[in-house]
């Protein structure tokens, strides 16, 4: 069986306040709503035909496989995509290669982050009065 060669990802985070990038040990801090590009480096492996996206929540208790077959190419040559679908707490995401046979590759290394509500707390209502 052939092994298909590692690579390494990089989560970014683009919203109107915040761009910044963080690779390990550091954890990606992402308000809820916010747009993730997720950025990898090809394996030198040529016959990549998709890549599989793992995000595992780990305060939320949840993993998501999402299958990439179409990406971008920055000038770069680093592939990426958007991501949305995030739920608020933490957690870690990582990737695999997939070759044209089905051979999948061992998993990159893992990025860390924390999606957060930075939506104000809700006012304290504290009556209702009726006016004759």
């Amino acid at each position: 069986m052939k092994k298909l060669s590692s690579f390494l990802i990089v989560l970014s985070v683009f919203t109107a306040r915040i761009g910044y990038t963080a690779s390990l040990p550091d954890t990606v801090r992402i308000p809820l709503g916010g747009t993730v590009q997720v950025e990898w480096t090809a394996p030198p492996d040529t016959d990549v035909v998709r890549y599989r996206l793992i995000l595992n929540g780990v305060s939320a208790d949840y993993v998501e496989r999402v299958e990439i077959g179409e990406w971008y190419t920055s000038e770069q040559n680093e592939m990426y995509v958007w991501e949305q679908r995030l739920a608020v707490g933490v957690g870690f995401a990582y990737m695999t290669a997939v070759d044209r046979v089905g051979n999948e590759s061992l998993p990159s290394q893992s990025v860390y982050y924390e999606i957060y509500d930075d939506r104000p707390g809700p006012p304290n209502l504290t009556r209702l009065k009726v006016i004759p």
